[in-house]
């Protein structure tokens, strides 16, 4: 068995004096484990911090192995995200997501890319913490449990959607939803339509949105009881 293909890691540890286990995520192969071999030197290890793009061969005798990868780097992001306290708790984020709600071996395109542009953009965009949002509601869709925030599940229109149903996902009307304020969820205007200035208000709202939603729906599908710590810690370093 042999597939090539490019990926981000997302983990990696020791495997006895010499190898390491990766966890790399690829759009073709999704969630990929396998082993690099005779990685002997702090140069060759410093190529597998989490964050680095690599180009990857995986071999293995049958599909079921673990296999083995050759590797070929791509860029690498340890600089950028040591520098920048939020930019790689953001980044532990991300991962810790991916390595949690992703089954291995299953493509994810869609979501490799947005993650490849998200990472990107923490170090060229101001407001990278709302593509962040935006990145952990297309978790949610492609995972199957995607919100409609496009009209009011009361009304059926779109205008003045101001709440979301904790319940059904569903965008509700500022008008439709008046009775039931305290028991909605706010939806932050960015998410409808683009917006240049964000407060933190808005930005906290997107979070506990997506959070709520990611608890509620996915984790109870693998038996956890709450999003991992490094979301935590993120979320801390941003409001603190």
């Amino acid at each position: 068995m042999k597939w090539e293909d490019e990926g981000i890691l997302l983990a990696s540890r020791p495997h006895g004096e010499r190898n390491k286990i990766i966890d790399v995520f690829t759009p073709s192969q999704g969630r990929h484990l396998g082993m690099v071999k005779n990685v002997t030197t702090t140069k060759q290890s410093n190529l597998f911090e989490p964050g680095t793009q690599l180009k990857l061969v995986w071999k293995a005798r049958l599909e079921e192995h673990l296999g083995v990868f050759s590797t070929e780097i791509i860029k690498s992001r340890t600089l950028i995200l040591i520098k920048n306290k939020k930019a790689l708790l953001g980044f532990n984020a991300i991962a810790s997501l991916l390595l949690i709600f992703l089954p291995e071996r299953e493509p994810f395109e869609s979501i490799y890319y947005r993650t490849i542009n998200l990472i990107d953009s923490i170090e060229s965009k101001a407001n990278w913490i709302a593509d962040y949002i935006a990145w952990e509601l297309l978790i949610l869709s492609e995972l199957g449990y995607g919100l409609d925030l496009s009209v009011c599940a009361v009304t059926g229109g779109n205008s003045n959607l101001t709440y979301v149903s904790p319940k059904t996902g569903r965008a509700v009307s500022k008008e439709a939803g008046k009775d039931w304020k305290h028991k909605l969820l706010p939806l932050p205007n960015f998410l409808l339509q683009n917006e240049k200035e964000l407060t933190t208000e808005a930005l906290k709202e997107g979070l506990t949105l997506t959070g709520y939603f990611l608890e509620k729906w996915v984790l109870s599908t693998l038996n956890r009881q709450a999003l991992p710590d490094a979301r935590h810690r993120f979320l801390n370093a941003i409001f603190s």
